[in-house]
């Protein structure tokens, strides 16, 4: 039975959240320069809030089931909500629903038409489509009173491995005894955010306890001249990955990065869709 959408609306969600015992962490892994909301980043130019922020998306049908998705939003969550309130909304609202993936599909291709041959195909367009999506999800799971999990796939994994993002402490022994804590809890890996000084990245490396690995998010700037020679102290620590390492529309670079050393590559955070990630996928076949 089809139902038909009656309300789509988008919140915007900003919460504090304490940027000293955040520091070193994933989203606040630097010190942050400035006296406003949002601040720059004093070793790479990138701008972070203070906050917590997101975009909260609310789709509710005609039988009064409510789906809930989420648009990626760290910075200006309004955006992505002046999108989906302005222009996902009449794209959707009034639209029969009926749950399936084929409609599903429909609509992701009837929202990216809204504005796609006006040049609006990735960046905030699709991290507002992608809010409504997973409402759209959640509500399909809704109608078949199943997990989302099991619609996507019978086989759906119950568990799936996990690693600490970032660390604490003013030190690399600091750092290193951060993750050990949860090295007991049986976190087996961890990603270390290079910042300005590779050779502490190194010693919080080789400080770790035993067992433990690392990768290394480098967070779009490494010098490029001298990526190669530190990506190869990567490869003599038997680094799990080596994360943004360069500017993310400089695929040549990537590419002759990932020829020249051992330690895998993972680019990716950057880009929305497969088109734009498209020539990374050229130069690794």
């Amino acid at each position: 039975m089809a139902h038909r959408i009656v309300a789509l609306d988008a919140i915007p969600v900003r919460l504090p959240r304490d940027l000293d015992a955040a520091r070193g962490t994933a989203g606040s892994p630097t010190m942050l320069a400035g006296t406003g909301t949002y601040r720059w980043s004093t070793a790479y130019p990138v701008l972070y809030s203070t906050c917590f922020e997101t975009a909260i998306i609310r789709v509710e049908l005609d039988n009064g089931l409510v789906g809930w998705g989420e648009a990626q939003a760290p910075l200006a969550p309004e955006v992505a909500c002046t999108i989906a309130n302005l222009l996902l909304r009449p794209a959707l609202v009034g639209e029969p629903f009926d749950g399936t993936v084929q409609r599903i599909g429909e609509f992701w291709s009837r929202m990216q038409a809204t504005m796609h041959v006006r040049g609006q195909s990735g960046g905030f367009m699709i991290d507002a489509m992608s809010g409504v999506d997973i409402a759209l999800w959640d509500l399909a799971g809704k109608l078949a009173d199943r997990p989302v999990s099991r619609l996507i796939s019978e086989a759906a994994r119950s568990a799936v491995p996990v690693y600490l993002s970032g660390t604490t402490g003013a030190s690399p022994a600091e750092r290193a005894a951060f993750a050990a804590g949860f090295h007991d809890q049986g976190i087996g890996l961890v990603k270390l955010y290079y910042e300005t000084d590779w050779s502490e990245l190194l010693a919080t490396a080789d400080a770790l306890p035993a067992g433990m690995e690392f990768a290394v998010d480098a967070l779009w700037h490494l010098p490029p001249a001298e990526a190669v020679a530190m990506a190869k102290m990567l490869d003599e620590r038997d680094a799990r990955w080596l994360e943004c390492p360069l500017d993310p529309e400089d695929v040549d670079g990537h590419a002759r990065l990932a020829a020249a050393v051992t330690t895998p590559l993972a680019v990716g955070e950057s880009y929305r869709t497969v088109r734009e990630l498209q020539p990374i996928f050229n130069i690794a076949t």
